[in-house]
C-alpha cells in the first residue's frame, strides 16, 4: 500500500498526541500534590496577601487539572462576521451542518464532538445555558431534516428562534458521520459567536473557552486586519489563560486576481505579528509567521463534504 502525505500527517498527528497524553499524566500527579499541599496550608492563619496568592494558584492549579483529565482536545474558533469562521469550522468536521453566510450568522457557541452513546441511530443536539450543566438530562433534538432546520433557527442571529450568546448548542455527531473529520481523532470543535459579541460578554466568554487547547482566530485575507478588530480579538485573548492562537486568512483564493498577493501576505503576516506578541503568544515573527496559514475556507468545505456523503 502507497501511503500518501494526509496518512503520514495523521501518523505525526496520533504519535504527538500520545506523546503530549504521556506528558499530561506526568504533570496531572504533579498537578494533585500542589492542590494537596494548597489544602494542607489554607487551613492554617496568614496574612492576606499571601492567601490571596494561594487562592490565585490554587485556581489555577484547578483549571490545568480539568484540562489534563479531559480526554479530548478542544479547537475555539473566533472571528468577525463573515470572515468565514463557520464555513472553516464546516470544513475541519467534513459537513455542511453550521449556518454561514453573510452578514452576523452565529447567535450563540456551538460545541461539536463525536458522540460516545450507541444507543441512538442518529445525531443530535442539545440545548445548554453553560459548561457546568453537562451532567443534566437536556431534550435532545435528531439531527433528521427538521432538526437541522431546528438547529440553524435557533444558532442564526437574524432568526425569530435565535439563542443568545450565553447558551451553548451541545452537538454529538455518529462516528459514521464523521469518519473523514477532525472529530474522529477526539478533538471537540468550538464555533464561537462573532468577535465583537465575544467581547461583549466579558469574562463569561472564559466560561466557554477557557479550557480549549487551541484557539483558531479567523480573519479574512480581503482587507488588512483593523485596528477596531485587533483590539476585539486582544480583548477576548485576555480572558483566555495564555492562549496558543494560530490565525487563518480566510478567502485566499480571491489572491489569484491580485498583481502582488507576496506584499499582501507580508502585510498580514505583520498583523498577526502584532497580535501574537501583545497577546503574548510569540516572541519573534518567524514564529507569527508559522503559525499563519492562507486559506480558502468555501473550497476546504466543498471539499471536505465532497469526500463525505454531507448529508446525515
Amino acid at each position: 500500500m502507497v501511503q500518501t502525505k494526509a496518512d503520514n500527517n495523521d501518523f505525526q498527528f496520533e504519535n504527538s498526541k500520545a506523546e503530549l497524553r504521556t506528558k499530561c499524566r506526568s504533570i496531572g500527579e504533579k498537578v494533585k500534590k500542589v492542590d494537596n499541599f494548597l489544602l494542607l496550608i489554607s487551613e492554617l492563619e496568614l496574612p492576606e496577601h499571601v492567601a490571596v496568592n494561594i487562592k490565585q494558584i490554587d485556581c489555577t492549579v484547578s483549571s490545568i487539572d480539568k484540562q489534563l483529565s479531559r480526554k479530548k482536545m478542544k479547537v475555539s474558533i473566533f472571528g468577525e462576521t463573515s470572515s468565514g469562521k463557520s464555513t472553516t469550522a464546516n470544513a475541519l468536521i467534513g459537513k455542511d451542518l453550521l449556518p454561514s453566510g453573510m452578514a452576523d450568522t452565529t447567535s450563540c457557541f456551538l460545541e461539536l464532538q463525536i458522540m460516545k452513546e450507541t444507543s441512538y441511530n442518529n445525531s443530535y443536539f442539545v440545548v445548554c445555558d453553560g459548561v457546568d450543566d453537562v451532567g443534566t438530562e437536556h431534550q435532545k433534538h435528531f439531527l433528521d431534516e427538521s432538526g437541522i432546520e431546528q438547529l440553524e433557527d435557533m444558532s442564526s442571529a437574524g432568526s425569530e428562534s435565535t439563542l443568545g450568546a450565553s447558551k451553548i448548542i451541545r452537538i454529538f455527531l455518529k462516528p459514521q458521520d464523521v469518519n473523514a473529520s477532525l472529530l474522529a481523532r477526539d478533538i471537540q470543535i468550538m464555533d464561537c459567536p462573532g468577535i465583537s459579541s465575544c467581547r461583549e460578554l466579558g469574562d463569561k466568554v472564559k466560561k466557554f473557552c477557557a479550557d480549549s487547547d487551541v484557539h483558531i482566530f479567523v480573519v479574512s485575507s480581503k482587507a488588512v486586519m483593523t485596528p477596531e478588530a485587533m483590539d476585539h480579538f486582544l480583548e477576548v485573548g485576555k480572558r483566555l489563560p495564555k492562549p496558543d492562537v494560530i490565525i487563518a486568512f480566510t478567502h485566499w483564493d480571491l489572491s489569484v486576481n491580485d498583481r502582488h498577493p507576496e506584499r499582501v501576505k507580508v502585510r498580514h503576516v505583520d498583523k498577526a505579528f502584532e497580535l501574537l506578541k501583545k497577546l503574548g503568544t510569540v516572541e519573534g515573527r518567524e514564529e507569527a509567521e508559522q503559525r499563519c496559514f492562507f486559506i480558502s475556507s468555501t473550497e476546504a468545505k466543498d471539499i471536505a463534504v465532497g469526500n463525505g456523503n454531507g448529508e446525515f
